[in-house]
């Protein structure tokens, strides 16, 4: 879609900049249109204005991101810092906020913090506790976010402030995140077309789905989130590396490889995002789940805790495999599992049963169940 009468210096610049990448890689219009989607005629209409039309935000993050494939974050950064318009300055600071650019963030707020009343206001303020709700205690985030919806009157504000709060507040209470989920989604149907309900959308598909799947045990919806997530083309690469990782989780009891493949995908675009640590995390520990469930024999040198205590379970090894439970405390569900089949106690499978449920993770209550009545089986 090409929006006229756009701000002149972000019209220019994104003119300047696809220009020069479909110079650089001698790409046609066609060949533009035919890998992003975006319809010829208006790539056309746009080149043709010669830097007087921008495109819609959405547009703009797809043609980048296929023109600039490692640049784009940048080039995306510095197209938002030259929004001047309303809609273009709330793009800019959901962009930042969903892709998480934090400076991009900081300068968006400092740029336009001449807007003392107005619409424009209510975003810098609900986008400025955004930033700074990673520093704050989840009661703190929801205080903020009840004050501030009471205050704003957009529609759009008042579902990031529902996002916000879900996030901070409800992402190990499923019962509770299920429950804010219904509010959302119909809110979120409300909305205007454009970059802003579509960024919504994805984030609150990656909440709804771990909801339904860790708390209702809905595998079909969880995929078709996921699915959804993973296909967006304005999605961020630590969205789709969570949709993958959901994916992963959902098929782990009955698709084993599909499981063991989205686990490797999450890791890879988790690392990509910048997550390393909770990239190799996911392969020590949820790929390991997966292959132990499943009774899979794996390299030993990498394993630690609870699933090299799972792994010597597998092989037979209950001797060693006491031995590396007797060293963890019993906070953890799984490790409690494990304790329950290397000490043959059923007090453990009871206990940790107890936390799973509790904490509405009854997704993983098969994986009890089923050592649960092998162990009354064996007696």
């Amino acid at each position: 879609m090409v929006v006229a009468k756009a701000t002149i210096e972000s019209a220019e610049y994104l003119y300047h900049v696809v220009k020069t990448y479909m110079n650089e890689k001698k790409l046609q219009q066609i060949d533009v249109s035919h890998a992003t989607g975006i319809r010829k005629e208006y790539i056309s209409r746009f080149l043709s204005a010669k830097g007087k039309n921008d495109l819609e935000f959405s547009t703009v993050l797809n043609l980048i991101r296929y023109l600039a494939a490692s640049e784009y974050l940048e080039i995306m950064d510095n197209y938002c810092l030259k929004l001047e318009k309303p809609l273009g300055i709330m793009n800019a600071l959901e962009y930042a906020s969903n892709y998480e650019r934090h400076d991009l963030t900081s300068n968006l707020l400092a740029l336009h913090a001449g807007h003392k009343k107005g619409e424009i206001r209510e975003w810098l303020e609900v986008y400025d506790l955004n930033k700074r709700r990673k520093t704050m205690s989840p009661y703190d985030v929801m205080d903020a976010c009840r004050n501030l919806y009471g205050k704003v009157t957009s529609d759009e504000v008042k579902v990031k402030i529902d996002l916000i709060e879900a996030v901070s507040t409800y992402t190990k209470d499923y019962k509770s995140l299920l429950r804010m989920c219904d509010r959302i989604e119909t809110k979120i149907k409300q909305l205007r077309e454009g970059f802003i309900k579509e960024s919504f959308k994805i984030r609150f598909f990656n909440l709804h789905a771990n909801a339904v799947l860790y708390y209702k045990n809905d595998v079909e919806t969880a995929l078709e989130h996921t699915e959804y997530v993973i296909k967006n083309k304005v999605s961020p690469t630590f969205l789709v590396a969570s949709a993958h990782l959901i994916r992963g989780q959902a098929q782990m009891y009955d698709r084993k490889e599909e499981s063991i493949q989205n686990i490797r995908t999450a890791a890879k675009l988790f690392k990509l995002a910048g997550y390393s640590d909770y990239a190799q995390n996911l392969l020590e520990n949820d790929l390991v789940f997966v292959q132990n469930y499943h009774r899979d024999i794996v390299d030993l040198e990498n394993l630690k805790d609870g699933e090299l205590a799972h792994q010597l379970l597998v092989r037979g090894d209950r001797e060693k495999a006491c031995e590396v439970l007797s060293k963890l405390d019993d906070k953890d569900p799984f490790t409690l599992l494990y304790k329950g089949m290397a000490f043959r106690d059923m007090s453990y499978f009871i206990e940790g049963h107890a936390i799973i449920v509790r904490d509405g993770k009854t997704f993983f209550k098969r994986a009890f169940e089923r050592e649960f009545y092998q162990f009354a089986e064996r007696g």
